[in-house]
């Protein structure tokens, strides 16, 4: 799956803003990027999907659980990312000590997804 971000920084509202505001707008502007995104928090769970992406994986979907009998579109808010892994160890320790942007691709249901993880900032 492409797990693509912008590198663009985004600036919202003013000083005056309340934090709340501007993580939505952020959410927001995240949301209308062409590219797949996906965030997750510090333990892993899935806490945001743009549009693009959730309607990528709908259309991949009974392909995903070929490989992924759980997986489930509807429910991807609060799940844990690992999953997305047959061995959810091996990439939690890659994750662990990403120092930088990781590239790669991956199979999953037949289809070869491009996947960029990057930690957080």
């Amino acid at each position: 799956m492409s797990l693509k971000s912008s590198s663009k920084v985004l600036s919202f509202g003013s000083k005056k803003s309340s934090s709340a505001h501007d993580a939505a707008a952020k959410l927001a502007a995240l949301n209308v990027l062409k590219s797949n995104v996906m965030i997750a928090d510090e333990d892993l769970n899935i806490i945001f999907v743009n549009k693009n992406l959730l309607t990528f994986l709908e259309e991949a979907e009974s392909d995903i659980q070929k490989d992924l009998p759980a997986f489930d579109t509807t429910k991807l808010i609060g799940t844990n990312i690992d999953i997305f892994h047959k061995d959810p160890s091996k990439q939690r320790k890659m994750l662990e000590n990403l120092p930088e942007g990781y590239e790669t691709s991956i199979t999953v249901g037949g289809r070869v997804f491009g996947l960029i993880a990057s930690p957080p900032v």
